[in-house]
Formats: C-alpha cells, sequence, structure tokens
C-alpha cells in the first residue's frame, strides 16, 4: 500500500514537469561579464578627470529562447534577453521578439532588435562587448554621445517597436530589412512620426566576409529632418589571422544652427591572431571632422590579448585610447547607449579618455 501511495505521489511530482516540457523547445542562455579597470578622462585637472579605478559590467545578460515547428517548413520562433547589470546598475531590455520563420521564405520579427546596420559589422569589431568596444567612434556623433542613442549623428541602434525581415542564406548571402515605429506617440502638427529604415546585404562564406548596410531616421520636427547612413564592411582569415576593416558615412539635415553639422566619415582596422588558447588583438578607429566645424575628429587605438580557459570561460587584458582633435568629444564604448558596456565620456572637448582593463567572461 505505501508503495503504491509513493508510486502516486512520484507520478503527480513528474506531472506538472512533464506538462511543461510538452510547451516548446526552451533554450535558457546567457553571459556572465565583469572587468576591473583604471580609466583616465584625459584632464587632470578637471573636477570629473583624473585617473580612477571602477568595476565595470560587460554586456552580462540572461536570455530565454524558443522555436515550435508549425509544419509545413515553417516555425514559431521567440526570445526574451535581458541585460543584466552585475555591479548594481539598471538592467536593460535586450533583443526580444516573437516571429515566424521559414528555411525557404525567411524570418519575420516583431520586438525590439539591433537594425540591419548595427549587425553588419558587428563580427569585425574584436574587442566588442569590452571598453575598447569600436562603437566609440563607429556610429557615433561627435557630442558626448555614442552610437545606440536617439541623438542627431547617432547610428549602430537596438531600437524598439521594430519589423523586421531576414532572408534564407544561399551559398553564403542573405540581406534583412528593418522598420522601426520610433513614435507611436502623436506626432506634432505638420510633422511627421519618428521611424527609420535599415537595410543589409551580407555575404558570409569562408575566409571572406562583406556587408553593405544602409539606414535612414525620418525626424519629427516642424522641418521634417532626415539622416542617413551607409557602411561597408569586409573581413578575411587567413590560418589563425583575421582582418577586418568598416567604413561609414552619416549625413543629416538636422535643423541646427549649422545644418548638416552631424556630417562626416569614420573607418575601422582591426587584426586578431590566435596563439594556442591566446589571442592577440589591435584595432584603430578614426572619425573625420564634421561638416561646419574643424578639429571635431578622433582616432582610438586599442590593443589587448584574450586567453580562453575553456570553451566557454574567457580572460583579457587591453589597453585603449581615444585621442580627440582639439574640438573632438568622442569617448570610449557607450556612455548613454544600450550595448551594456560602461563607457568613458570626456567632460569637456579636446580630452583624451583611456582605460585598462582585465575581465572575464563566462558564457552559458
Amino acid at each position: 500500500m505505501n508503495k503504491k501511495l509513493i508510486a502516486l505521489a512520484v507520478a503527480a511530482a513528474i506531472a506538472p514537469a512533464a506538462a511543461m516540457a510538452d510547451s516548446g523547445n526552451v533554450t535558457i542562455y546567457g553571459e556572465a561579464a565583469m572587468a576591473f579597470e583604471s580609466v583616465d578622462y584625459g584632464n587632470d585637472s578637471a573636477v570629473a578627470g583624473g585617473r580612477h579605478n571602477r568595476v565595470s559590467n560587460n554586456q552580462s545578460h540572461l536570455g530565454f529562447k524558443g522555436t515550435e515547428d508549425l509544419g509545413n517548413g515553417l516555425s514559431a520562433v521567440w526570445q526574451f534577453e535581458r541585460g543584466i547589470v552585475l555591479d548594481g546598475a539598471a538592467d536593460s531590455q535586450r533583443n526580444s521578439y516573437v516571429g515566424l520563420s521559414s528555411k525557404s521564405m525567411g524570418t519575420v520579427l516583431m520586438g525590439q532588435h539591433d537594425t540591419p546596420y548595427k549587425l553588419a559589422t558587428a563580427k569585425l569589431d574584436v574587442f566588442a562587448n569590452t571598453v575598447a568596444d569600436y562603437n566609440g567612434i563607429m556610429g557615433a556623433s561627435n557630442n558626448n554621445t555614442n552610437a545606440g542613442t536617439t541623438a542627431d549623428g547617432a547610428f549602430d541602434l537596438r531600437p524598439t517597436n521594430v519589423l523586421a525581415y531576414i532572408s534564407p542564406t544561399v551559398n553564403g548571402v542573405h540581406g534583412a530589412i528593418a522598420y522601426v515605429a520610433a513614435d507611436e506617440a502623436a506626432s506634432l502638427a505638420g510633422a511627421q512620426a519618428n521611424s527609420a529604415w535599415s537595410a543589409v546585404g551580407i555575404y558570409d562564406n569562408g575566409p571572406l566576409f562583406v556587408s553593405l548596410a544602409y539606414e535612414r531616421h525620418e525626424l519629427q520636427n516642424t522641418a521634417n529632418d532626415t539622416e542617413k547612413a551607409w557602411k561597408l564592411g569586409a573581413g578575411y582569415s587567413f590560418g589563425a589571422t583575421k582582418v577586418g576593416f568598416a567604413y561609414e558615412k552619416v549625413s543629416d539635415d538636422t535643423a541646427t544652427a549649422a545644418g548638416n553639422d552631424d556630417n562626416h566619415n569614420a573607418w575601422y582596422l582591426s587584426l586578431a591572431h590566435q596563439i594556442g588558447a591566446n589571442t592577440l588583438k589591435f584595432a584603430y578607429t578614426r572619425a573625420g571632422d564634421t561638416a561646419n566645424t574643424a578639429d571635431t575628429g578622433a582616432n582610438q587605438v586599442s590593443v589587448g590579448v584574450s586567453h580562453a580557459l575553456s570553451k566557454r570561460t574567457n580572460v583579457h587584458a587591453l589597453y585603449t585610447k581615444v585621442n580627440n582633435d582639439t574640438a573632438g568629444a568622442y569617448g570610449l564604448a557607450g556612455t548613454n547607449n544600450n550595448s551594456g558596456v560602461t563607457g568613458v565620456a570626456p567632460s569637456v572637448a579636446g580630452q583624451d579618455p583611456s582605460a585598462i582593463s582585465l575581465g572575464i567572461s563566462h558564457k552559458f
């Protein structure tokens, strides 16, 4: 009798778990990444300047994703991903969506997601998810803000209210296009609602990678301004060495005192060489002057090494510095963006922020 009761109790405990398992294929994933850093804002005499130490979050996140086979080659796809800030600051939303996917027709999704423009060259950034991330200059505007913000001239976004289509990959070629309903509230009288279009074409096959992207922002004000950017990326792998290059051109007609003041170009060069479990890295980024103001450019130099302790655990050491021209105001990584990396912004134009970073990352 006791054995029967025990068997019934075990069956009752297992039943809810079995029902949950039948609800779909759910994958839990994420990354815990932190760094100890010594940063310098580039001006020891400034109140906010001088060198100091900090413990920084580097894109730590937790996600859940799954698929359901709907038959005839069609699947439902979904993902919830949240940036988890391990050093005590507020968490942030990351790529989260629901949609339909077909191997022959591609994927349609709605939610919050990186734009095709951002994805065009993301894999070329050898210091991604660290304070040496190329978004200190690439996709950034020269106004103490960085890529991923709503500031004029800023691109490489992860916006909300996205409707996107991603094509199937055929012989290494695929494309994506996204529409962003950036302003769902009522528009100003006589003005358009904020919105954006973003598109990319990518060839990624064997040692060669090539991408071309375009993005256009419609900005809400009485002048109905627009800003746009295009970007070219290329990468090549030979043996244990990888090289990468990206170039972007940003244009705008925002109604400022000096129109088109965010017009500029930027380019990025990276090199990574693997020796056993170690990878040596170098990157150089350059932003040209804006259209109406001289000496607003900058360059960033980054060097570092990463060491794989296992397939999922990695440590790194790096040094990075932004050298601003006298009117340049670029910072390190993201000072006010959705990257999940703690940035370093100059307090005034012409300062040269830098950082030394020792970090660890574990993926699961």
